[in-house]
């Protein structure tokens, strides 16, 4: 019935927004002129590069701060929202399971 496709939505809904909050994040959108992400050093392949992109950062720190301050503080409001959201869904999902063995015991 519908009510057991509406539980299968909203736990695999769950799933996946859960799985979205714990999945690590390795794509880049930050300034690749500055260090501020492992995968900036990664393409650094030349160690004379690295110390020049170093020393380009630590001229600015305020700067880096104010970046890493808000590059962050998007990472975890999203996966903090998606968390939320998912724990809504397993608690809305429950209720239903919960209700529909009641329902079903009741009838039999």
């Amino acid at each position: 019935p519908m009510v057991v496709v509406a539980r299968r939505v909203g736990l695999v809904t769950a799933i996946t927004l859960l799985a979205a909050a714990v999945m690590p994040r390795i794509d880049d959108r930050g300034d690749p002129s500055t260090v501020t992400f492992f995968g900036h050093v990664v393409r650094l392949t030349d160690r004379q590069r690295l110390v020049e992109h170093f020393t380009r950062s630590a001229a600015t720190p305020l700067d880096r701060a104010v970046d890493q301050l808000v590059l962050l503080s998007r990472i975890v409001f999203r996966k903090y929202r998606y968390t939320q959201i998912a724990m809504w869904l397993l608690a809305g999902a429950t209720v239903t399971m919960v209700t529909s063995v009641v329902a079903s015991a009741a009838l039999q």
